[in-house]
């Protein structure tokens, strides 16, 4: 803050004579005063009586009169009842009219220079900004019950200009009026109905004093949306009106060169606004501050009109200088004048200084970010505005400082502001200093910033940097490696960098071969239909291709997690999505509209670069050597040939969900003769690409990735195009042909997923779905053989029984038949014998022998996943890991493959017996549908069983074991869906008392599905909720997320093993670094140090990438666990009890719900959001199968539930007993009955062990016996 202000004398006086003693005491004392010379308003020196005298005297009499029938007026108007509002305006009046009645003397004329009358003349007539005027409607409903100056600035459509040369007016009248409504108009601003009296005025020492008692009132009114803040519509138009009054009011007082020789009124106005931008009331000090950034806007404006009039003024000198007869005097008054800016703008430079040390210094680092946005979005004005004074480092400072503010608006302001201070050629010298302290600054904000807005400004901001060439070749590269940002924003904000770099690249290559004429003479034009001929695109594709690979920051990383077999190693697989070249060719394509010639692409990948080994000095050679691709860069381009056939393509035909609407507008507007055209070049592309994609799978067949790449552009083949034109099939079929080739000899997921989604798109075309079907029955025939052969003679069930190579062959075929099972119907395929030959001849010999069921050998397979005492008792450096690895991928996708065939068995029977199904409407059921139910009822039993045998056999969360479990629960939520199929009125309901006649086939039909469509016990249930326990402390360590603690000690559900082995992810590496810091004098190696940085770094980066590994099992074991129990699944037993209770009372959740829920908090936000959807619809309004609605009907009806206790009543088992099938393995009726008993006496026990239960012991209900009324089920034990 600067020093104390002076204050105003304004009390009349009246002896001139004693104001004259006074000062010349004041002389004779000697003392330094610190306080100038102040305004006097009530009196001044005796001078002589004129005319000019006389007319004041008539206004006094004037104003007395005025005065009188004020007061008239007010006794008239004293029989009514007046508001306070009206009393106080009256007050006010009266006080005006007393104030005017004192016959003040006039102020003394000041004698002014010639010089100074030219600059006050000057500064008057320039070019002034803009009269603002307040808007229609922006008028607060207030304003005209404030009055004053209040009303006058803030009415409706008064021009502010107009509004401030009143104010001076009356300023010259009575300066303490009017200075009093200045102060009143800023606190009514900060929303304060409290206002300050003239002799508040007059006291400057009392001014902390009056503003806290104004603070104390207006925080007992608990003010929180104060005018400027506002959220309403007039909130944004009241601060513009109040920053453009003051900015009025300065350049009114400059005009009338009051701001230089009367300082005194500038520093009394601003002692009231500095107290209050450091006033603790936010009201206060944010209204405040933006009222002194508005005087400072204004005081830029005249230093901005006094370098102005002075560079004009020099002007006019050297135009004198020039004249042959030169005018000495004009010279000498024209330098004078000049001087006098000069001068007067060093007084105005003080005058800044002080308001922005007091102001500016303390509040751009406030605590409110509004108040720092303020003084941000003020600096980088004035900058602009006075450039003079507040473009050097000491103010630029303060913006690279904000470059790290906290709140994202700021930061957004600043580099709003920056931009355009850049963008001025003229000011880059001065800013190479500032760039070089803050430019790292900058790229951290474009490549970090945790606003994605904020990040999209710093892009730009550095891009103005580029183009003045203040950014290093690394901030460069930095900043293009974000063309691989996840955030399309982020991609198009660095398109400029990326496209200015890759032309580079291609400039520097142009000039090794001799310059762009010299190429241009030697290679062919590129206006031919030649694509394959080597042309000038070539050499900008083979740098767009470098320079992607080279921003690739994990060259050897694809895009999206696939876990591989046991979870010991992430694959990458693009399979379906985009990859990360793909985002970033769509979002590069519209600026290098190159790369939409996908024919030139395409023939650039054909050209064969071998031709050009050999050196020599011809051009065409050397331009080839310049264009041979890499294997990676391959790759890319593939990728890039993918975007740029899809947007010639399916762009072209409108049938991306993007374009539809676009697209469709667009056909309207064209004629026919159009739209035929159209249609034409869509038959055209799409035989190009349909002859070009058996050539580039020859070529790039035996790469993983390019093979993907290529597989990929079938999808976006428009089929149509074959079936429109009538032709014969035979380019379709040979294209098949090399898609079925690709299938058959590679063995890497991304490649196997791509041509049978390649296959999968063929299919969906009906007339060339024959041929795509016939494709695809070879490949089963070829695939279930193959895996028939390979198992024949082995021991299919045991683990570590088959040879590793024969193991592995088995793994690929096993994967084949998942992915081939993914797309089409295997219910039948897999359940058909086959033979082990190779080829047609053999399997015709071995007709006659009986073949092997592949299904059967699959689920065979899936127990080998069970581990024996002694491999489970093995260390894991004692067992052959890579065996292990491969073992546990057979297993996983036998899982994947049974369980297809189980959707496609369960999609059937609701197709055939839905109600809404028309393949079946006469309702009959079989015997070969009975038979076939029965097949899948025993499948689903062995399968179910090798499952059961994986979960015991392994502990923690081995990646097998929670395959398993997320198997187990989804083949559970998949039958579950058969009991809306379920006849509620079988053909003999009682067939069960008849044991010795065969039931009819709809009896059995419904049998069979009630045996299928039931929920998981709760026995089992146990088991699933110690693997989730397992999963969840294991986030929990990983992820740094305490749990909550159970109440009443440890629970039974969460019971580790104690031979559980621990995830060799959780190993600390902290013992592999040494980070000590190096003994007293001992030379530092800066070597050493990067390498412990990297290493610490890469530990680092692993501990990230296990904690969200961990997170990803977690989300994905309860997401199932979710289904499970909205599907009645799990708990079904506590859903049953709800739907039978009476009372409206709030119904019980279950143990398993319990379960999940009890850290719904504590693991995260994206937990917390699986968990939510167990909140969305209530559980108690769960579809109930129809036992479990049976039973609820008798029991609203006051019958006894079919299962009620051991004592004399009969038991569900007993009377259930000739209707279970020979196939189902149930437990005894003595473990029933102890089981009930069991459950009586716990429905016995106190409340307040209920009460216990609730609060974390919850879970022990699975624990309990499973003496439930259930339906028999081979999902069971």
């Amino acid at each position: 803050m600067p020093a104390r202000l002076s204050s105003m004398e304004l009390s009349p006086t009246s002896n001139p004579d004693a104001e004259t003693s006074t000062r010349a005491s004041r002389r004779q004392s000697g003392r330094t005063r610190n306080a100038p010379e102040r305004l006097v308003t009530s009196s001044a020196p005796k001078r002589k009586r004129d005319d000019t005298e006389d007319g004041d005297d008539d206004e006094e009499e004037q104003d007395v009169d005025n005065a009188e029938e004020d007061e008239e007026e007010q006794e008239e108007a004293e029989d009514d009842e007046p508001d306070a509002e009206e009393v106080r305006d009256k007050k006010r009046k009266a006080k005006r009219a007393g104030a005017a009645k004192a016959t003040a003397p006039k102020r003394a004329k000041t004698t002014k220079s010639t010089a100074t009358k030219n600059i006050t003349t000057k500064l008057a007539s320039r070019p002034k900004a803009r009269a603002k005027t307040v808007k229609k409607g922006a008028k607060l409903d207030a304003a005209e019950d404030i009055g004053g100056l209040y009303a006058e600035a803030f009415g409706e459509g008064k021009n502010l200009d107009d509004v401030t040369a009143q104010w001076l007016t009356r300023f010259d009248e009575h300066q303490s009026n009017a200075l009093t409504e200045i102060v009143n108009l800023i606190l009514h601003a900060t929303g304060s109905a409290t206002e300050v009296e003239v002799f508040d005025v007059e006291d400057p020492d009392n001014i902390p004093n009056k503003l806290e008692e104004i603070q104390e009132a207006l925080q007992a009114a608990k003010v929180v949306d104060y005018p400027i803040v506002a959220k309403n519509k007039t909130g944004g138009v009241f601060k513009r009106t109040l920053i453009s009054f003051f900015n009025s009011l300065i350049r009114s007082i400059a005009a009338k060169s009051y701001l230089f020789t009367e300082p005194e009124l500038m520093e009394n106005i601003f002692m009231w606004v500095s107290s209050m931008t450091s006033a603790s009331s936010r009201p206060f000090r944010h209204t405040g501050t933006v009222v002194a950034l508005a005087i400072m806007s204004g005081l830029a404006e005249v230093g901005k009109g006094l370098v102005e009039g002075r560079a004009n003024t020099l002007r006019q000198v050297e135009g004198e200088q020039k004249k042959q007869k030169k005018n000495q005097a004009r010279i000498k008054d024209l330098q004078a004048t000049a001087q006098k800016f000069a001068d007067l703008e060093v007084q105005l430079k003080g005058i800044i200084a002080e308001s922005f040390d007091s102001v500016f210094v303390h509040r751009y680092r406030d605590v409110d970010p509004k108040i720092r946005l303020d003084c941000v979005t003020h600096l980088g004005e004035w900058i602009k505005i006075y450039p003079d004074y507040f473009f050097d480092g000491s103010h630029l400072r303060y913006l690279g400082w904000v470059l790290s503010d906290m709140a994202a608006p700021t930061r957004h302001e600043v580099t709003k502001q920056l931009q355009s201070i850049y963008k001025d050629e003229a000011r880059i010298p001065g800013l190479r200093m500032f760039t070089e302290r803050f430019r790292p600054r900058m790229v951290e904000m474009a490549a970090r910033d945790a606003e994605t807005g904020v990040r999209v400004d710093a892009l730009g901001l550095l891009e103005v940097l580029r183009s003045a060439g203040l950014l290093e070749p690394d901030d460069i590269d930095t900043i293009s490696k974000l063309i691989y940002d996840t955030d399309p924003r982020i991609r198009k904000a660095v398109v400029p960098f990326f496209v200015a770099s890759v032309t580079d690249i291609c400039d520097a290559k142009i000039d090794e071969l001799g310059g762009q004429e010299a190429l241009e003479e030697a290679l062919p034009g590129d206006d031919g239909d030649d694509y394959e001929s080597p042309r000038l695109l070539w050499l900008k594709l083979k740098s767009l291709a470098e320079h992607m690979h080279s921003l690739d920051p994990e060259e050897d990383v694809l895009t999206t997690i696939e876990r591989g077999a046991g979870g010991e190693k992430d694959f990458l697989i693009a399979a379906g999505t985009d990859s990360r070249v793909t985002l970033a060719t769509q979002a590069i394509m519209p600026t290098m509209t190159d790369m939409e010639k996908w024919e030139c692409i395409a023939g650039f990948l054909l050209f064969d670069h071998s031709q050009s080994a050999e050196t020599t000095d011809d051009v065409v050679t050397q331009f080839n050597q310049q264009c041979q691709l890499t294997d990676k860069e391959e790759v890319i381009l593939l990728d890039v040939l993918n975007t740029s056939v899809k947007n010639a393509l399916i762009d072209m035909s409108g049938s991306t969900s993007e374009n539809t609407t676009t697209a469709k507008k667009a056909a309207k507007k064209l004629n026919k003769a159009q739209q035929g055209e159209i249609q034409e070049e869509r038959e055209a592309a799409a035989q190009k690409l349909a002859q070009l994609i058996p050539r580039l799978l020859k070529k790039f067949g035996p790469s993983v990735d390019a093979a993907s790449a290529v597989l990929r552009l079938e999808h976006v083949l428009n089929l149509d195009v074959f079936q429109d034109l009538r032709q014969d099939s035979t380019t379709f079929s040979a294209l098949l042909d090399d898609i079925n080739k690709q299938f058959l000899t590679h063995e890497n997921r991304q490649v196997l997923f791509e041509a049978s989604d390649a296959l999968r798109h063929a299919k969906s075309f009906e007339e060339l779905g024959e041929i795509a079907e016939g494709k695809l029955q070879a490949l089963w025939e070829d695939t279930t053989h193959a895996l028939v052969g390979l198992c024949k003679g082995e021991d299919v069930d045991v683990r570590g029984s088959i040879d590793s190579s024969v193991l592995k062959k088995i793994e690929s075929t096993i994967l084949r038949i998942a992915n081939l099972a993914r797309i089409s119907d295997c219910s039948d395929i897999l359940a058909t014998p086959r033979t082990s030959g190779s080829s047609k001849q053999q399997r015709r010999k071995q007709q006659s022998d009986q073949g092997v069921i592949p299904l059967s050998l699959l689920i065979d397979l899936i127990a080998r996943g069970r581990l024996s005492n002694t491999s489970s008792s093995q260390s894991q450096s004692q067992r052959n890991r890579d065996l292990d690895l491969t073992e546990d991928a057979v297993v996983e996708n036998a899982m994947q493959s049974v369980l297809f065939y189980f959707m496609w068995s369960v999609s059937s029977l609701h197709s055939k017996h839905s109600s809404t199904s028309t393949t079946n409407s006469n309702g009959v059921i079989t015997r070969a549908e009975v038979e076939q139910l029965t097949a899948l009822t025993k499948y689903l039993q062995d399968f179910t069983t090798n499952l059961d045998s994986i979960l015991t056999s392994r502990h923690g969360i081995d990646s097998l074991r929670l395959t398993a479990v997320g198997t187990f629960l989804d083949v559970h939520n998949l039958f579950i869906t058969l009991r809306n199929i379920i006849p509620s009125n079988p053909d003999n309901p009682n067939a069960e008392e008849a044991e010795d006649i065969e039931e009819p086939s709809s009896v059995s039909f419904t049998r069979l599905l009630s045996q299928l469509a039931v929920p998981i016990p709760r026995s089992r249930q146990k088991e699933l909720s110690r693997v989730f326990a397992a999963t969840e402390r294991d986030f929990s360590k990983k992820g740094n997320h305490p749990l909550e603690a159970v109440v009443g000690g440890q629970d039974d559900l969460d019971e580790y093993y104690s031979d559980e082995p621990e995830d060799e992810e959780d190993d600390d590496d902290d013992d592999e670094l040494d980070t000590s810091a190096p003994a007293n004098g001992a030379e530092v190696d800066e070597d050493e140090v990067e390498r412990r940085a990297l290493a610490r770094q890469a530990r680092d980066t692993r501990k990230q990438h296990a904690a969200l590994r961990a997170e990803e099992r977690l989300c994905r074991l309860a997401g199932r666990i979710v289904i499970a129990l909205r599907a009645g699944v799990l708990d079904a037993e506590q859903q049953m009890d709800d739907a039978m209770e009476l009372d409206g009372n709030e119904k019980k959740q279950g143990p398993m719900y319990k379960r999940v829920t009890r850290n719904r908090n504590r693991l995260g936000h994206n937990y917390k959001e699986i968990m939510a959807v167990l909140d969305a619809d209530s559980l108690t309004e769960r579809p109930l199968s129809r036992n479990a609605k049976t039973k609820a009907v008798k029991a609203r009806k006051g019958k006894k539930p079919a299962a009620t206790g051991a004592k004399g009543k009969t038991s569900a088992a007993s009377r259930r007993k000739g209707k279970k099938s020979k196939d189902v393995v149930s437990e005894s009726e003595e473990e029933e009955e102890e089981e009930e008993v069991e459950e009586e006496q716990e429905e016995q026990e106190p409340e307040e062990e209920e009460v216990v239960e609730q609060n974390g012991t919850a879970d022990e209900e699975m624990q309990d016996a499973n003496g439930e009324d259930e339906v028999a089920s081979v999902l069971g034990d």
